[in-house]
């Protein structure tokens, strides 16, 4: 497991009119789980309690590639940790399970 800390890839000024900003339509988009996980082909399993949240390979592939502009190809990533109030954008720290 390796931690890695996330720049803030979206930043911006605040905008007043209704349309989504492009960090948060990004976010909707991607399926984030809790409870009972499993890695891999059966790696192992991970108990997400609560307080965490867990995104597969490949919405963590489109986390590390769109979001933060890391280049593609991380075949190993099983996935990642993020707090359950923190999300891709914006100064966090999060868990690349690989």
């Amino acid at each position: 497991m390796a931690l890695c800390a996330a720049a803030n890839a979206f930043a911006g000024s605040p905008s007043v009119d209704a349309a989504p900003k492009p960090a948060a339509a990004f976010e909707a988009t991607l399926r984030w789980k809790t409870g009972d996980v499993s890695l891999g082909e059966g790696v192992a399993r991970l108990a997400v309690t609560p307080q965490w949240r867990y995104l597969g390979p490949e919405d963590a592939e489109r986390v590390l590639v769109d979001a933060w502009h890391n280049p593609p190809g991380h075949e190993e990533t099983l996935g990642m940790l993020f707090p359950s109030d923190v999300g891709p954008r914006g100064d966090c720290m999060t868990n690349d399970i690989s």
